[in-house]
């Protein structure tokens, strides 16, 4: 009965360990898999990903001393015994340097500026008592050893090895808790996960052997937060980047738009007195090209051409009420059917008539409006035969600088992969071209909803 007692315990013990060995080995790919995800992550904040790396790095390397340590502890000969020492050593220390990692990263967020000295050095302290023990235990085995057969046993006094991790965890939640209110509910969650889960794992292993809670549990806990933590930081980061494209667009209007509201008012107020009709014509035009303006601050969506073309149309007929024939339009369209960012024809338009054509030395000269289906991609252009200018000159900031191209360009990048490409010369017009790309998917989509057709104005 003694025999088939030990053998049934013995085979207890090795399914044991090989699930133990079996997680590991599984956590250890999710976690190398999350080290790499999120080194190559750029939308984190460089303080979180630098905790983040070195909390995950020294969870890789735990997880790799546990597994050694299982899989050299069952019946280890000789030449095993100093790697099998050192795995059971770093397992302990690394227990102590992830809390303490995980405290200093609770402080980072609840204390960016330092303040909380005293807490600080508490964390600093605990696992400066932690390596001590670990250390000590090397000579008085108080924490583990090793049997005649030279497998790892507990030592008399393991409960301590759990005191200095365990008390930085409760740290880690008092500060979790004391700033609540500091945090939204995804990192409440997160955190809570991360502190509570492991904290658990604590109290429980101290009764229980042949099963590694404390590993298991702070790996489970971490990739738990690493994920709620990752999908926060991506929200937020696409949140500022929709944010800081409104700011682009509403500081453009300001800038390109001033001037003309102001004259355009001084041409209706004078036509209302000569030419009433033409006056209502023109408060016409004026609302709407001013309700396109408001519309484009308010999205970040791409816009059929004929919509964009009626904007600049409006734009251009109150500076033909003001210029009279000393502007002239024409417009040559062979395509209409392809989409581009809102705001992007009309200040090429308003370059070419007021830094353009009325910058010469009668104000008077043509505005072309062309647009052009080729192979990959399509061309629309506004072609002047003003002063002209050097492209290649730095951009002016003062009266009469082509202001919106850096913005255009930069919208049309992002928002359907286009380009804008300036042909201009000093005493030789200029010739703004926009290139997009048939493959971008929002041409597609405007291809594939509007019907081809072509209008002769």
């Amino acid at each position: 009965m003694g025999v088939i007692r030990e053998n049934a315990l013995t085979a207890a013990f090795d399914e044991r360990l090989m699930l133990n060995a079996a997680v590991s080995v599984a956590e250890m790919m999710l976690c190398g898999m999350t080290i790499f995800l999120l080194a190559a992550f750029r939308r984190v904040d460089r303080k979180t990903r630098r905790y983040y790396l070195a909390f995950l790095i020294v969870l890789l390397a735990y997880l790799s001393a546990n597994l050694v340590g299982l899989l050299l502890g069952r019946n280890p000969g000789p030449e095993d015994r100093l790697l099998l020492e050192l795995a059971n050593y770093g397992e302990f220390i690394f227990a102590g340097v992830l809390a303490f990692i995980g405290a200093r990263y609770m402080l980072y967020r609840v204390d960016p500026e330092g303040r909380m000295i005293w807490t600080r050095w508490g964390f600093v302290l605990l696992l400066i008592l932690h390596l001590l023990l670990v250390n000590a235990s090397l000579f008085t085995h108080w924490l583990y050893g090793y049997d005649a057969a030279g497998r790892y046993q507990r030592g008399a006094l393991y409960f301590l090895s759990l005191i200095c991790p365990g008390l930085t965890l409760l740290g880690s939640v008092a500060l979790l808790f004391t700033h609540w209110d500091s945090f939204i509910k995804r990192e409440r969650i997160a955190y809570s996960i991360y502190l509570l889960v492991p904290l658990a794992a604590v109290a429980a292993q101290s009764f229980i052997y042949g099963i590694y809670l404390v590993v298991h549990a702070t790996t489970v806990a971490t990739l738990a937060m690493c994920v709620f933590v990752l999908a926060d930081q991506t929200e937020q980061y696409y949140s500022k980047e929709r944010e800081a494209e409104r700011l682009k667009v509403s500081i453009m209007l300001s800038q390109i738009q001033p001037h003309f509201l102001y004259n355009s008012l001084g041409t209706i107020q004078a036509l209302c007195r000569s030419d009433p009709k033409t006056a209502e014509k023109a408060v016409g035009e004026f609302a709407q090209f001013l309700r396109h303006n408001m519309k484009s601050i308010e999205t970040d969506q791409p816009i059929l051409f004929p919509q964009e073309l009626n904007h600049a149309k409006n734009y251009l007929a109150l500076q033909k009420l003001r210029f009279g024939d000393d502007l002239n339009i024409v417009y040559d369209l062979e395509c209409e059917t392809f989409s581009l960012p809102t705001l992007t024809l009309q200040p090429l338009v308003e370059n070419a008539v007021s830094h353009g054509i009325r910058q010469t030395e009668s104000g008077r000269g043509t505005v072309t409006i062309r647009s052009r289906e080729m192979e990959d991609h399509y061309e629309l252009s506004v072609v002047d035969d003003g002063v002209g200018f050097d492209p290649e000159a730095p951009v002016a900031t003062g009266k009469g600088s082509h202001i919106a191209l850096p913005n255009i360009r930069n919208r049309l990048a992002r928002v359907c992969g286009g380009s804008l490409r300036i042909v201009s010369a000093p005493g030789m017009g200029c010739t703004a071209t926009i290139l997009i790309p048939k493959a971008a998917p929002a041409v597609r989509e405007a291809r594939d909803s509007a019907p081809r057709q072509t209008k002769n104005f």
